[in-house]
This record gives structure tokens, C-alpha cells and sequence, in this order.
């Protein structure tokens, strides 16, 4: 998603196909890719599709929090508020291994 205005935040600017292109090109490479979302669409599509961290991720759920951490090694999203908490539940969730 690429708003962190909340009338337009779960607008989403890549298909599943169109990111799991990109993380599957990534990995031939040898890299990784970031998704830049704030809404919670482009947070699960970028988790659903191999991305190796979520960026700002602002209106995470705990339930997407929890998937990261069971499918994702590193130890992102970059998130100052959430629509559940703020951001301490998320670091907590993802700290706890």
C-alpha cells in the first residue's frame, strides 16, 4: 500500500503475481526484497509472498505480527502506531522466538 491516509491505505500497487515475481527474481540474485506497506492488505500480501521485511507497516494486527514471525527471519516492520496497540506489541510479538 502506498498511503498512510486511511481512506487509501489498503490500496494495493502490485498484484500477488507481480510481488512473488519480484521476490522470486530477487532470491535467483541472491537478495531480498522489502514491501513498503501501511495497510493492512499490502502488509499480508507482501508476508503471503516471500518478502523479507515490511516496511512502516502502520496499521499491522497482531494476527499479521504473528504470521511474520512464524515465516520471516528478520525482525521488521518499521511501525510507530497500529490499528490494535501501539507499537510494543508488535516488537514484543516479533522479539519472542
Amino acid at each position: 500500500s502506498h498511503s498512510n491516509n486511511p481512506k487509501t491505505m489498503n490500496t494495493r500497487e502490485f498484484s500477488d503475481k507481480e510481488i512473488k515475481t519480484i521476490v522470486d527474481e530477487a532470491r535467483r540474485l541472491n537478495l531480498s526484497v522489502a514491501c513498503h506497506a501501511h495497510g493492512e492488505k499490502g502488509i499480508e500480501a507482501g508476508i503471503r509472498n516471500g518478502c523479507k521485511t515490511i516496511e512502516h507497516g502502520t496499521w499491522i494486527t497482531k494476527k499479521l505480527a504473528k504470521q511474520m514471525k512464524m515465516i520471516q527471519s528478520s525482525k521488521l516492520p518499521i511501525s510507530l502506531h497500529t490499528s490494535e496497540n501501539p507499537y510494543s506489541f508488535v516488537k514484543k510479538e516479533l522479539d519472542e522466538k
